[in-house]
């Protein structure tokens, strides 16, 4: 289901609302507001 989800979004806004995704500490991925990448990402991905 949430690979659906996934492809439902990527297919209606290919930039997810201008999030950027990251990967924080536990290496866990999220997508945030570029205004806030600093805080939760460890390395950002592209």
């Amino acid at each position: 289901m949430l690979r659906e989800l996934h492809g439902f979004l990527k297919e209606k806004d290919p930039s997810f609302g201008g999030l950027v995704q990251v990967q924080n500490k536990r290496r866990e991925f999220l997508w945030v507001h570029p205004q806030f990448v600093d805080e939760y990402s460890v390395v950002p991905i592209a």
